[in-house]
């Protein structure tokens, strides 16, 4: 298995009481092992979502994602952060070896 971390940091002048993370399901299908550190809070036919509580002003959180390479070559997703009105989109890219 091989780690993905994703960082999230609160750099608003305000705390958050919930930060959804989501991970985009068309990335995360290339790979055989998928273990979340947090645990994942919900699962769809398109995503895995994960809530951050309490994100306090200037505070980071890290979510690992370990996984296990099954489909060789380019793997491409989405991973997104939403807070109150207030997101962000991030493509994600990944390249695996035979």
């Amino acid at each position: 298995m091989e780690p993905i971390s994703i960082y999230v940091q609160n750099l608003s002048a305000s705390t958050f009481p919930t930060v959804t993370v989501t991970l985009d399901d068309t990335y995360l299908n290339g790979f055989s092992a998928r273990a979340f550190t947090p645990d994942v809070d919900e699962v769809t036919a398109d995503a895995f979502i994960l809530h951050l509580k309490d994100e306090q002003l200037n505070e980071a959180r890290r979510i690992a994602v370990e996984v296990q390479g099954e489909q060789y070559w380019g793997h491409v997703g989405a991973v997104t952060a939403e807070a109150g009105d207030t997101h962000a989109d991030v493509t994600i890219r990944t390249f695996v070896f035979p």
